[in-house]
């Protein structure tokens, strides 16, 4: 915003960054209201036909890398069945996030000491395409539908009832899976900033009166004509010009020798 016009800047209520600031607003609730579809009452009002969750953990035990078709690794998953359904690296990941980074949420594909993607005690990271698996120490995996309300899309049934449709996703469809639905979260924006820049794009917007039709077009004839006229000037310039360079070629030189013309 610094590097902008100084007109345009000026013409603007604010920079879209302190506008944005006028809806902050103290709330009492966190990113761990998101995990919402963990309760009896939610579970099969997700955005995947039938019970959702249980699509989730019946995905995630079908991976060929999955501790659940270990027999020998299953002792390890402290008897949880989304934590039995881990991989072996998602399973160590989990436990780097826990002892770093307690009652945070962690993105499992990524190692809590290296790269880590974890949630902050009042917001949630950002979630991106190949965002894996989200876990936290006391919640189990975020699924599809909770990621969906994390973007601000209105799938929550607290929200949204089987009579209304606010967005596509309150309508499901056969076929739609979990992790395709995260991957379309992953490319997605936050709803409510996109409402926001609109909102400030709206009211930045000074509407000016246009002049009528015919205005418009004895205003495009003057223009036409003007450029016709120029353009005829400029090429009359260029051929008297080519003119001038004849007449000095065939001009006789100054240093002949003179004559006398006088008789004897």
């Amino acid at each position: 915003m610094r590097l902008r016009h100084k007109v345009k800047y000026m013409a603007q209520i604010s920079p879209l960054s302190a506008f944005c600031k006028r809806f902050h607003r103290a709330v009492n609730y966190s990113w761990r209201e998101f995990f919402w579809i963990h309760k009896k009452s939610y579970r099969l009002q997700g955005v995947i036909s039938g019970d959702e969750l249980q699509a989730e953990l019946s995905w995630a035990r079908g991976r060929p890398e999955s501790l659940h078709n270990k027999k020998d690794q299953q002792e390890r998953s402290s008897g949880s069945n989304f934590l039995g359904a881990l991989t072996q690296h998602e399973f160590n990941n989990w436990g780097s996030y826990v002892a770093a980074f307690p009652g945070m949420a962690g993105q499992l594909n990524q190692h809590a000491f290296k790269h880590s993607q974890k949630s902050h005690d009042l917001y949630l990271h950002t979630l991106i395409r190949n965002m894996g698996l989200i876990f936290c120490d006391s919640i189990p995996e975020l699924t599809a539908s909770e990621a969906l309300v994390c973007q601000g899309f209105p799938v929550h049934p607290e929200f949204s009832s089987r009579s209304s449709v606010l967005c596509s996703f309150n309508v499901k469809r056969v076929g739609r899976t979990c992790a395709a639905v995260r991957h379309q979260v992953g490319n997605a924006m936050f709803i409510p900033k996109i409402l926001v820049a609109h909102l400030h794009g709206l009211l930045s917007w000074k509407p000016h009166k246009l002049p009528d039709l015919m205005s418009n077009l004895a205003l495009a004839n003057r223009m036409k004509k003007k450029a016709e006229q120029q353009s005829r000037q400029q090429q009359q310039k260029q051929q008297g010009g080519k003119r001038r360079r004849l007449i000095v070629k065939q001009a006789p030189p100054h240093n002949l020798p003179r004559v006398n013309t006088k008789s004897q």
